[in-house]
């Protein structure tokens, strides 16, 4: 048999090791897995990994990794047994202490959404970095974490408080948890439910900012989205209004693709005073598709490169992955702030320390937007002097670009540091760390 893991994300051995912990029931730790590249026959990338590992898993004889993205909103983690999903995962670094919306709420619409596709398939939400192991949930949290045992998520990674919290048994039991929860600052828009003869009602802002009329507010659309699942367990009819919504006619009229929108047609939920069809809303696109053109395919590619020659990881922002922490030599991980100085803080896609101590400054692009690529590497001075330089010991730094698409025959330019073609020709600047020309 094959195992294949699907993900958006880049792939960490101490994600996969949860996995593989958690499904199979293994003792692996991150010293027992290893992540390799696959060539094809003519040497080029065939944009897949072999996953090994030292302790055998099942009668699986092989393990791969296969990078996607969704089509709209996607779960983490898709794992087949040969060509059956047998379980969809879904990762987050942040716990209640630090975000209590993010932590529940902002992920949940994932599972909501994947639900319409796969409803049968079992689902995790995998908390890999919990800050307290013993901290007590906050009402957001036991609320958040019930609704997600009542849609039949099971709760990976979390403290003995959560694994005690029960999944809702009725419609009228989530709405006497939720109205009864401390309200929000005065001015502030209070999520809230109403039972009627008819319907329901729950508040809500969808839009960011409220003048702009768009859907955009991700904690109360995974709040939302999340409630209705759970009545939808106990009532499937009733249809579900969401009142202060500030949501525009106009921008109603244009949304079509709207992931709210989409699993609001399926699930009966409707914006109160607008005038719109629900059904001009269903989306037949696929859930997800192999990935083939995004500047990630280059990054992650050198990112487990770098890792697999002893690199350690500062910092990565892989696109179209989840924004990572700035690591500190010790291990201590902070989250870089959006200014300094009044002034936005320039982000690259990653920041690896080679084992000679030179720090490598990446930044992504598809062949397309080199040139752009090239520009932002000037951006970079308050990352390195703020944060790089003073804690690791002003280290000599090097800014490369690397580069995805195309049909080329070599580097495209000199402060690329590698380039992989479409057909997955790989190219790497005679100038690179030899580490990486001898790997």
């Amino acid at each position: 048999m094959k195992l294949t893991i699907r993900t958006e994300e880049r792939p960490k051995k101490s994600t996969l090791v949860i996995i593989l912990n958690t499904l199979y029931q293994t003792y692996l730790n991150e010293d027992d897995i290893s992540i390799i590249p696959i060539a094809n026959i003519n040497g080029s990338f065939s944009f897949k990994y072999n996953i090994i590992t030292t302790i055998p898993i099942l009668n699986f004889n092989e393990i791969r990794l296969e990078l996607v993205s969704g089509s709209s909103s996607f779960i983490d983690y898709l794992i087949f047994e040969d060509d059956n999903l047998v379980a969809m995962i879904e990762e987050t670094k942040t716990d209640d202490s630090e975000s209590r919306n993010t932590g529940v709420y902002q992920r949940a619409s994932k599972f909501v959404y994947a639900n319409l596709f796969y409803p049968n398939t079992p689902k995790y939400m995998l908390y890999i970095s919990e800050g307290n192991r013993n901290r007590r949930p906050s009402e957001t949290a036991q609320f958040g974490t019930r609704l997600l045992k009542t849609i039949e998520v099971n709760i990976v990674g979390k403290n003995e408080y959560y694994n005690n919290l029960s999944s809702f048994n009725s419609v009228d039991e989530i709405i006497d948890f939720k109205n009864n929860m401390r309200r929000p600052p005065a001015g502030n828009t209070p999520i809230l439910i109403a039972k009627g003869i008819n319907s329901y009602s729950i508040s809500g802002i969808l839009s960011k900012p409220k003048e702009e009329g768009n859907i955009a507010h991700d904690p109360n659309i995974g709040a939302l989205t999340l409630i209705s699942a759970g009545i939808r367990k106990f009532d499937k009819k009733t249809p579900i209004y969401i009142t202060n919504h500030f949501v525009s006619q106009r921008y109603i009229a244009n949304a079509f693709g709207n992931k709210f929108l989409y699993i609001a047609n399926h699930l009966n939920i409707i914006l109160s005073g607008l005038t719109y069809n629900p059904q001009s809303f269903i989306n037949t696109d696929s859930y997800y598709h192999l990935e083939n053109s995004s500047e990630k395919v280059t990054t992650i590619f050198l990112h487990i490169i770098l890792e697999n020659i002893g690199a350690k990881l500062i910092y990565e922002n892989h696109a179209g992955c989840e924004r990572g922490y700035f690591y500190k030599p010790n291990g201590f991980k902070i989250v870089l702030p959006k200014k300094i100085n009044f002034q936005d803080l320039s982000i690259p896609d990653l920041v690896m320390q080679l084992p000679t101590g030179k720090v490598l400054v990446i930044e992504g692009k598809k062949l397309s937007e080199l040139s752009s690529g090239i520009a932002k590497l000037n951006n970079y001075n308050f990352i390195e002097d703020y944060y790089i330089k003073p804690n690791y010991n002003n280290p000599l730094i090097e800014r490369w670009v690397t580069t995805f698409g195309g049909n080329l025959n070599g580097i495209p330019h000199e402060k690329v540091l590698i380039h992989i073609n479409n057909d997955g020709r790989i190219f790497i600047n005679p100038n690179a760390p030899l580490e990486m020309k001898v790997y």
